[in-house]
Protein backbone atom coordinates (compact mmCIF):
# COMPACT_ATOMS: atom_id res chain seq x y z
CA UNK A 1 0.00 0.00 0.00
CA UNK A 2 0.94 3.62 -0.50
CA UNK A 3 -0.17 5.63 2.52
CA UNK A 4 -0.08 9.40 3.00
CA UNK A 5 -0.74 10.59 6.57
CA UNK A 6 -1.30 14.15 7.75
CA UNK A 7 -0.76 14.88 11.44
CA UNK A 8 0.87 17.21 13.95
CA UNK A 9 4.18 15.86 15.26
CA UNK A 10 5.28 18.83 17.32
CA UNK A 11 5.75 18.30 21.04
CA UNK A 12 7.60 15.82 23.28
CA UNK A 13 8.60 12.60 21.56
CA UNK A 14 7.17 10.39 24.33
CA UNK A 15 3.67 11.73 23.65
CA UNK A 16 4.00 11.19 19.88
CA UNK A 17 5.35 7.63 19.90
CA UNK A 18 2.06 5.71 20.11
CA UNK A 19 0.67 7.34 16.96
CA UNK A 20 4.03 7.41 15.21
CA UNK A 21 4.37 3.67 15.82
CA UNK A 22 1.48 3.04 13.40
CA UNK A 23 3.48 4.44 10.52
CA UNK A 24 6.98 3.30 11.43
CA UNK A 25 5.50 -0.17 11.91
CA UNK A 26 3.72 -0.13 8.54
CA UNK A 27 6.89 1.08 6.82
CA UNK A 28 8.87 -1.78 8.37
CA UNK A 29 6.28 -4.19 6.93
CA UNK A 30 7.03 -2.95 3.44
CA UNK A 31 4.28 -0.38 2.90
CA UNK A 32 5.24 2.97 1.37
CA UNK A 33 4.44 5.61 3.97
CA UNK A 34 4.72 9.40 3.70
CA UNK A 35 4.02 11.77 6.58
CA UNK A 36 3.02 15.41 6.07
CA UNK A 37 3.59 17.50 9.19
CA UNK A 38 4.99 20.78 10.43
CA UNK A 39 8.61 21.64 9.53
CA UNK A 40 9.54 21.80 13.23
CA UNK A 41 8.19 18.33 14.00
CA UNK A 42 10.15 16.54 16.71
CA UNK A 43 9.55 13.03 15.34
CA UNK A 44 11.39 13.40 12.03
CA UNK A 45 14.39 11.27 13.07
CA UNK A 46 12.15 8.39 14.14
CA UNK A 47 10.31 8.47 10.82
CA UNK A 48 13.48 8.56 8.76
CA UNK A 49 15.03 5.66 10.70
CA UNK A 50 12.01 3.52 9.85
CA UNK A 51 11.90 4.53 6.19
CA UNK A 52 8.91 6.86 6.45
CA UNK A 53 9.21 9.69 3.94
CA UNK A 54 8.68 13.07 5.63
CA UNK A 55 7.27 16.19 3.96
CA UNK A 56 7.52 19.43 6.00
CA UNK A 57 4.10 20.85 5.17
CA UNK A 58 0.87 21.01 7.17
CA UNK A 59 -2.26 23.18 6.91
CA UNK A 60 -2.37 26.20 9.21
CA UNK A 61 -6.07 26.97 8.72
CA UNK A 62 -9.25 25.04 7.88
CA UNK A 63 -9.10 26.16 4.26
CA UNK A 64 -5.45 26.44 3.31
CA UNK A 65 -4.96 26.92 -0.46
CA UNK A 66 -1.19 26.53 -0.22
CA UNK A 67 -1.51 23.20 1.55
CA UNK A 68 -4.22 21.97 -0.83
CA UNK A 69 -1.97 22.71 -3.82
CA UNK A 70 0.91 20.86 -2.12
CA UNK A 71 -1.29 17.88 -1.30
CA UNK A 72 -2.69 17.66 -4.83
CA UNK A 73 0.80 17.81 -6.26
CA UNK A 74 1.95 15.00 -3.98
CA UNK A 75 -1.06 12.83 -4.82
CA UNK A 76 -0.51 13.34 -8.54
CA UNK A 77 3.18 12.48 -8.32
CA UNK A 78 3.02 9.22 -6.36
CA UNK A 79 -0.50 7.74 -6.77
CA UNK A 80 -1.45 6.93 -3.18
CA UNK A 81 -4.04 4.37 -2.05
CA UNK A 82 -4.87 5.90 1.34
CA UNK A 83 -4.88 9.46 2.69
CA UNK A 84 -5.22 9.47 6.49
CA UNK A 85 -5.92 12.84 8.15
CA UNK A 86 -5.52 13.01 11.92
CA UNK A 87 -6.62 16.50 12.97
CA UNK A 88 -9.27 19.09 12.15
CA UNK A 89 -7.24 21.19 9.72
CA UNK A 90 -5.87 18.10 8.02
CA UNK A 91 -9.35 16.62 7.67
CA UNK A 92 -11.12 19.68 6.26
CA UNK A 93 -8.37 20.40 3.72
CA UNK A 94 -8.14 16.74 2.69
CA UNK A 95 -11.89 16.62 2.04
CA UNK A 96 -11.64 19.62 -0.27
CA UNK A 97 -8.54 18.28 -2.00
CA UNK A 98 -9.89 14.77 -2.60
CA UNK A 99 -13.22 15.73 -4.14
CA UNK A 100 -13.46 13.84 -7.42
CA UNK A 101 -10.33 11.76 -6.74
CA UNK A 102 -10.00 8.01 -6.30
CA UNK A 103 -7.79 7.86 -3.20
CA UNK A 104 -9.55 6.57 -0.08
CA UNK A 105 -9.87 9.21 2.64
CA UNK A 106 -9.61 8.04 6.23
CA UNK A 107 -9.99 10.29 9.27
CA UNK A 108 -9.02 9.77 12.92
CA UNK A 109 -11.16 10.19 16.03
CA UNK A 110 -9.40 10.30 19.40
CA UNK A 111 -12.29 11.02 21.78
CA UNK A 112 -15.66 9.51 22.64
CA UNK A 113 -18.64 11.76 21.98
CA UNK A 114 -18.73 15.38 20.78
CA UNK A 115 -20.00 14.50 17.29
CA UNK A 116 -23.68 14.55 16.42
CA UNK A 117 -25.46 13.67 13.21
CA UNK A 118 -27.75 16.63 13.97
CA UNK A 119 -24.82 19.08 14.05
CA UNK A 120 -24.24 20.59 10.57
CA UNK A 121 -20.56 21.26 11.33
CA UNK A 122 -19.95 17.50 11.74
CA UNK A 123 -20.41 17.17 7.97
CA UNK A 124 -17.36 19.34 7.43
CA UNK A 125 -15.22 16.58 8.93
CA UNK A 126 -15.87 12.95 9.92
CA UNK A 127 -19.47 12.72 8.70
CA UNK A 128 -18.70 14.27 5.32
CA UNK A 129 -19.74 11.94 2.46
CA UNK A 130 -16.21 12.15 0.99
CA UNK A 131 -14.79 10.42 4.06
CA UNK A 132 -14.52 6.70 3.30
CA UNK A 133 -13.60 5.47 6.79
CA UNK A 134 -12.81 6.58 10.32
CA UNK A 135 -10.29 5.03 12.67
CA UNK A 136 -11.13 5.50 16.35
CA UNK A 137 -8.74 5.22 19.27
CA UNK A 138 -11.07 2.90 21.19
CA UNK A 139 -14.06 0.64 20.72
CA UNK A 140 -16.08 3.09 22.79
CA UNK A 141 -15.33 5.92 20.36
CA UNK A 142 -16.14 3.69 17.39
CA UNK A 143 -19.45 2.55 18.88
CA UNK A 144 -20.46 6.14 19.54
CA UNK A 145 -19.68 7.27 15.98
CA UNK A 146 -21.62 4.37 14.44
CA UNK A 147 -24.75 5.80 16.08
CA UNK A 148 -24.13 9.16 14.41
CA UNK A 149 -23.85 7.99 10.80
CA UNK A 150 -27.02 8.01 8.67
CA UNK A 151 -25.44 6.09 5.79
CA UNK A 152 -23.11 3.16 6.20
CA UNK A 153 -19.53 4.27 6.73
CA UNK A 154 -16.56 2.13 7.69
CA UNK A 155 -15.59 2.78 11.30
CA UNK A 156 -12.75 0.90 12.98
CA UNK A 157 -11.33 0.75 16.48
CA UNK A 158 -7.54 0.97 16.21
CA UNK A 159 -5.63 1.08 19.48
CA UNK A 160 -2.52 3.21 19.86
CA UNK A 161 -0.04 0.57 20.94
CA UNK A 162 2.67 1.02 23.54
CA UNK A 163 6.03 -0.67 23.97
CA UNK A 164 6.93 -1.54 27.57
CA UNK A 165 10.57 -0.89 26.65
CA UNK A 166 9.72 2.82 26.34
CA UNK A 167 9.32 2.93 30.10
CA UNK A 168 12.27 0.84 31.25
CA UNK A 169 14.60 3.81 31.83
CA UNK A 170 12.08 6.10 33.47
CA UNK A 171 13.30 7.14 36.92
CA UNK A 172 10.97 8.21 39.74
CA UNK A 173 10.77 11.95 40.39
CA UNK A 174 11.71 13.37 43.77
CA UNK A 175 8.41 14.30 45.39
CA UNK A 176 10.11 16.21 48.19
CA UNK A 177 9.79 19.35 46.04
CA UNK A 178 6.07 19.19 46.88
CA UNK A 179 6.77 18.53 50.58
CA UNK A 180 5.36 15.03 50.25
CA UNK A 181 6.98 12.79 52.90
CA UNK A 182 8.67 9.59 51.79
CA UNK A 183 6.30 7.53 53.94
CA UNK A 184 3.17 8.93 52.25
CA UNK A 185 0.76 7.01 50.10
CA UNK A 186 0.53 9.07 46.90
CA UNK A 187 -2.33 9.15 44.42
CA UNK A 188 -1.52 11.10 41.27
CA UNK A 189 -4.11 12.67 38.97
CA UNK A 190 -2.93 13.95 35.58
CA UNK A 191 -5.53 16.20 33.95
CA UNK A 192 -5.88 19.78 32.77
CA UNK A 193 -8.64 21.76 34.46
CA UNK A 194 -11.54 21.01 32.13
CA UNK A 195 -15.07 20.08 33.12
CA UNK A 196 -14.87 16.71 31.34
CA UNK A 197 -11.97 15.63 33.58
CA UNK A 198 -14.22 15.55 36.66
CA UNK A 199 -11.64 16.95 39.08
CA UNK A 200 -14.31 18.51 41.26
CA UNK A 201 -15.65 15.03 42.03
CA UNK A 202 -12.19 13.94 43.15
CA UNK A 203 -11.94 16.94 45.48
CA UNK A 204 -15.45 16.24 46.77
CA UNK A 205 -14.31 12.66 47.44
CA UNK A 206 -11.64 13.97 49.82
CA UNK A 207 -14.44 14.92 52.23
CA UNK A 208 -15.29 11.21 52.53
CA UNK A 209 -11.79 9.84 53.16
CA UNK A 210 -11.21 10.57 56.85
CA UNK A 211 -9.73 7.08 57.29
CA UNK A 212 -6.76 7.78 54.96
CA UNK A 213 -4.51 10.10 57.02
CA UNK A 214 -1.38 9.05 55.13
CA UNK A 215 -2.84 9.78 51.67
CA UNK A 216 -1.44 12.67 49.64
CA UNK A 217 -2.89 13.75 46.28
CA UNK A 218 -0.58 15.07 43.55
CA UNK A 219 -2.50 16.98 40.87
CA UNK A 220 -0.65 17.51 37.60
CA UNK A 221 -1.94 19.65 34.74
CA UNK A 222 -2.70 23.13 33.46
CA UNK A 223 -5.23 25.51 34.99
CA UNK A 224 -4.63 24.61 38.63
CA UNK A 225 -4.54 28.32 39.52
CA UNK A 226 -8.23 28.81 38.61
CA UNK A 227 -10.02 30.57 41.52
CA UNK A 228 -12.93 28.08 41.60
CA UNK A 229 -10.50 25.18 41.77
CA UNK A 230 -8.55 26.85 44.57
CA UNK A 231 -11.79 27.27 46.52
CA UNK A 232 -12.54 23.54 46.26
CA UNK A 233 -9.08 22.74 47.61
CA UNK A 234 -9.37 25.18 50.51
CA UNK A 235 -12.69 23.60 51.48
CA UNK A 236 -11.20 20.09 51.53
CA UNK A 237 -10.31 18.48 54.87
CA UNK A 238 -7.22 17.19 53.01
CA UNK A 239 -6.15 20.70 51.97
CA UNK A 240 -2.65 20.33 53.44
CA UNK A 241 -2.18 17.01 51.63
CA UNK A 242 -3.23 18.17 48.15
CA UNK A 243 -0.24 19.25 46.06
CA UNK A 244 -0.42 21.16 42.78
CA UNK A 245 2.28 20.48 40.21
CA UNK A 246 0.81 22.45 37.31
CA UNK A 247 2.07 21.67 33.82
CA UNK A 248 5.04 19.28 33.86
CA UNK A 249 7.16 17.72 31.14
CA UNK A 250 8.09 14.83 33.46
CA UNK A 251 4.58 13.46 33.92
CA UNK A 252 5.73 9.87 33.44
CA UNK A 253 8.35 10.22 36.19
CA UNK A 254 5.81 11.77 38.56
CA UNK A 255 3.47 8.87 37.88
CA UNK A 256 6.30 6.42 38.52
CA UNK A 257 6.84 8.02 41.94
CA UNK A 258 3.22 7.51 42.98
CA UNK A 259 1.41 4.50 44.41
CA UNK A 260 -1.57 4.74 42.07
CA UNK A 261 -3.21 6.91 39.40
CA UNK A 262 -6.67 8.46 39.56
CA UNK A 263 -8.64 9.59 36.48
CA UNK A 264 -12.11 10.90 37.49
CA UNK A 265 -13.34 11.89 33.99
CA UNK A 266 -17.06 12.31 33.36
CA UNK A 267 -17.02 12.09 29.54
CA UNK A 268 -14.96 12.37 26.39
CA UNK A 269 -12.08 9.98 27.02
CA UNK A 270 -10.88 7.98 24.03
CA UNK A 271 -8.11 5.69 25.26
CA UNK A 272 -6.48 7.75 28.03
CA UNK A 273 -2.72 7.90 27.56
CA UNK A 274 -2.11 8.70 31.23
CA UNK A 275 -3.79 5.43 32.20
CA UNK A 276 -1.71 3.46 29.70
CA UNK A 277 1.51 5.15 30.83
CA UNK A 278 0.74 4.33 34.46
CA UNK A 279 -0.15 0.71 33.73
CA UNK A 280 2.92 0.26 31.53
CA UNK A 281 5.05 1.26 34.52
CA UNK A 282 3.24 -1.04 36.94
CA UNK A 283 1.24 1.75 38.59
CA UNK A 284 -2.38 0.61 39.15
CA UNK A 285 -5.15 3.00 38.05
CA UNK A 286 -8.54 4.02 39.36
CA UNK A 287 -10.65 5.37 36.49
CA UNK A 288 -14.28 6.09 35.81
CA UNK A 289 -16.47 4.08 33.47
CA UNK A 290 -15.97 6.59 30.67
CA UNK A 291 -14.76 6.12 27.09
CA UNK A 292 -11.99 3.58 26.62
CA UNK A 293 -10.91 3.27 30.26
CA UNK A 294 -12.95 0.07 30.80
CA UNK A 295 -11.23 -1.40 27.73
CA UNK A 296 -7.84 -0.77 29.32
CA UNK A 297 -8.54 -1.82 32.89
CA UNK A 298 -9.74 -5.24 33.97
CA UNK A 299 -11.81 -4.14 36.93
CA UNK A 300 -10.62 -5.58 40.21
CA UNK A 301 -7.59 -7.21 38.57
CA UNK A 302 -5.37 -4.57 36.97
CA UNK A 303 -7.06 -1.57 38.57
CA UNK A 304 -10.52 -0.34 39.47
CA UNK A 305 -13.37 1.10 37.41
CA UNK A 306 -15.91 3.30 39.22
CA UNK A 307 -19.01 5.15 38.12
CA UNK A 308 -18.50 8.77 36.96
CA UNK A 309 -19.78 11.81 38.87
CA UNK A 310 -19.71 9.84 42.12
CA UNK A 311 -17.46 11.21 44.89
CA UNK A 312 -18.40 8.24 47.07
CA UNK A 313 -17.37 5.69 44.44
CA UNK A 314 -14.02 7.45 44.04
CA UNK A 315 -13.51 7.72 47.79
CA UNK A 316 -14.31 4.04 48.32
CA UNK A 317 -11.89 2.92 45.60
CA UNK A 318 -9.09 5.19 46.86
CA UNK A 319 -9.64 3.99 50.42
CA UNK A 320 -9.46 0.37 49.27
CA UNK A 321 -6.12 1.06 47.58
CA UNK A 322 -4.81 2.89 50.64
CA UNK A 323 -5.78 0.04 52.97
CA UNK A 324 -4.29 -2.63 50.71
CA UNK A 325 -1.05 -0.83 49.95
CA UNK A 326 0.96 -4.05 50.17
CA UNK A 327 -1.14 -5.56 47.37
CA UNK A 328 -0.76 -2.65 44.96
CA UNK A 329 2.54 -3.89 43.45
CA UNK A 330 0.78 -7.11 42.40
CA UNK A 331 -2.10 -5.13 40.89
CA UNK A 332 0.46 -2.97 39.12
CA UNK A 333 2.24 -6.04 37.77
CA UNK A 334 -1.03 -7.29 36.27
CA UNK A 335 -1.68 -3.83 34.81
CA UNK A 336 1.73 -3.86 33.14
CA UNK A 337 1.14 -7.36 31.78
CA UNK A 338 -2.21 -6.26 30.35
CA UNK A 339 -0.66 -3.39 28.39
CA UNK A 340 2.15 -5.62 27.16
CA UNK A 341 -0.25 -8.32 25.98
CA UNK A 342 -3.33 -6.47 24.72
CA UNK A 343 -2.19 -2.91 23.88
CA UNK A 344 1.27 -3.34 22.42
CA UNK A 345 2.67 -1.68 19.32
CA UNK A 346 2.28 -4.69 17.05
CA UNK A 347 -1.41 -5.01 17.89
CA UNK A 348 -1.90 -1.35 16.95
CA UNK A 349 -0.08 -1.80 13.64
CA UNK A 350 -2.07 -4.99 12.92
CA UNK A 351 -5.35 -3.18 13.53
CA UNK A 352 -4.38 -0.25 11.31
CA UNK A 353 -3.15 -2.52 8.51
CA UNK A 354 -6.40 -4.53 8.60
CA UNK A 355 -8.45 -1.33 8.55
CA UNK A 356 -6.62 0.00 5.49
CA UNK A 357 -6.93 -3.30 3.63
CA UNK A 358 -10.64 -3.47 4.44
CA UNK A 359 -11.17 0.05 3.08
CA UNK A 360 -9.33 -0.78 -0.14
CA UNK A 361 -11.09 -4.10 -0.59
CA UNK A 362 -14.49 -2.59 0.10
CA UNK A 363 -15.29 -5.09 2.85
Amino acid sequence: MRILAISDYRGPVYSLRPEGAYFTGLAKRGHEVTMMSFPDSSYVDEFEKAGVRFLPVHPVKKYDRKFIRALRGELDSRKYDIVHAFNKKGITNSIICLLGRKEKLVTYRGVTGYASKFDPTAYLSHLNPRVDAITCVSQSAADYLRKQVFKKKKIYAVYKGHDLAWYENIFPADLSEFDIPQSATVGVCVANIRKMKGLKYLLQATHLMKDTPNLHLLLVGQGMDHPKFGKLIRESPMQERIHLAGYRSDVVSLTRSSNFLILPSIKGEGLPRVVIEAMAQGIPPIATRVGGSPELIEDGVSGEIVEPRSPKALADAISRFCHSIDQLPDTGRKAKERIGKHFNVQIGVDMMERAYLSVLEGT
